[in-house]
């Protein structure tokens, strides 16, 4: 069953006919900005014939990252751009995006990453399968 909100303070009534128990509630939200994720599903036991709980909803942010993935082979001492590489974001320990290096706007090795999260940036990490080369976004 879906309810709408009031958009002034967020809360909302549903209303179930005869029926006590067990219930369980899941509030989700979707924003223009698509940044707002589903609260974890609230268990609710009642035998009253009203009920308040407040359930939070997760917000995280949009991080969007772009950049080039860069190579100096030993032998030639040149630098060279990179498609193919995998890059990965990692916010508090864990992966929260990934891509693969490419070509954008004609720059060879480049990548544009988007992760929706809560947590803080910490490392960039960008590996070619033979080599792994992880970025600190700390300090």
């Amino acid at each position: 069953m879906e309810v709408s909100v009031d958009t002034t303070d967020g809360s909302y009534s549903l209303e179930v006919v005869k029926h006590s128990g067990t219930f369980t509630i899941t509030a989700d939200y979707t924003a223009a900005d698509g940044n707002y994720k589903a609260g974890a599903p609230q268990s609710v036991t009642t035998t009253a014939a009203t009920h308040s709980q407040d359930i939070a909803l997760n917000y995280g942010y949009t991080t969007t990252l772009s950049g080039q993935v860069r190579d100096t082979p030993p032998t030639t001492g040149m630098i060279i751009n990179r498609n193919g590489a995998t890059v990965i974001i990692t916010v508090e320990g864990r992966e929260a995006a990934r891509t693969t290096s490419r070509t954008i706007g004609g720059n060879d090795g480049s990548y544009r990453i988007d992760a929706v999260t809560s947590g803080r940036l910490r490392y960039i990490t960008a590996s070619d399968g033979n080599r792994t080369h992880v970025i600190s976004l700390e300090g």
